[in-house]
């Protein structure tokens, strides 16, 4: 992840920041796992919102980056696809659902880093079906099952 985080600001000349899930208590003595970059809890929201790309792997957080149009990679390992789990399908499918690039960090091709943007339809997709009220009345747990 670090390699893949190095190439990022290479390519984009900024600074990957760590928005840190918030079961995670990263103290100052494990920012080595992400290259002794910036880790911030409870930010979230603020740091997508001033951000210029956001790097997922599954996560709700996705939603302020539609909100925000933000472009986003969804990002997969070898070990993902090795154990061929949950996270992977999950992963796969929020990257259909935006219509956003998936990259595997241990195989990276820059060259899709170089034209990041964001599909505008699915986006307003995305908004329509999980940030905003229903008109077919289902209840969360419905939509969460479909």
């Amino acid at each position: 992840m670090i390699e893949f985080f190095d190439l990022i600001e290479k390519k984009t000349s900024k600074n990957v920041i760590v928005a840190a899930h918030p079961k995670h208590h990263y103290s100052s003595d494990k920012k080595h796992y992400f290259g002794n970059r910036q880790i911030f809890h409870g930010k979230t929201q603020e740091l997508i919102a001033a951000s210029e790309l956001v790097l997922v792997t599954n996560s709700t957080a996705v939603s302020y980056a539609v909100m925000y149009s933000k472009p986003v990679i969804v990002l997969m390992s070898d070990e993902l696809l090795e154990d061929n789990n949950i996270l992977l399908k999950e992963a796969k499918n929020l990257s259909e659902i935006l219509g956003s690039v998936m990259i595997n960090i241990n195989h990276v091709d820059g060259s899709l880093i170089d034209s990041l943007s964001i599909n505008k339809f699915k986006y307003q997709e995305y908004k329509s079906k999980y940030l905003s009220s229903r008109k077919d009345k289902k209840t969360n747990c419905e939509i969460i099952i479909d």
